[in-house]
């Protein structure tokens, strides 16, 4: 799989995670919307700054590990993805 694709996958996932997970802080729920928001600019603008994101989400997964495991996984997947792709 290229790694564009498995990106696109990726971020379509993390999105879904997202758009999913409850129970979290006005913090947490801050942090959330603002990735969403990052995942959707990069969807729709594939030449958008990839590094900013890689950035944000490893600022983000320890944040967030503690009460969404599963959540940080897929953005620890996306993390190496964007990391493969010298992000």
């Amino acid at each position: 799989m290229s790694s564009n694709k498995e990106l696109q996958e990726l971020l379509m996932e993390l999105n879904r995670e997202l758009k999913h997970t409850n129970s979290v802080s006005y913090r947490d729920e801050r942090l959330l919307r603002h990735l969403e928001a990052q995942i959707g600019r990069l969807a729709q603008e594939p030449t958008a700054n990839k590094l900013d994101l890689r950035d944000q989400l490893e600022t983000a997964v320890p944040q967030l590990e503690g009460d969404h495991p599963a959540l940080t996984i897929v953005m620890t997947r996306a993390i190496t993805v964007l990391s493969n792709m010298g992000a």
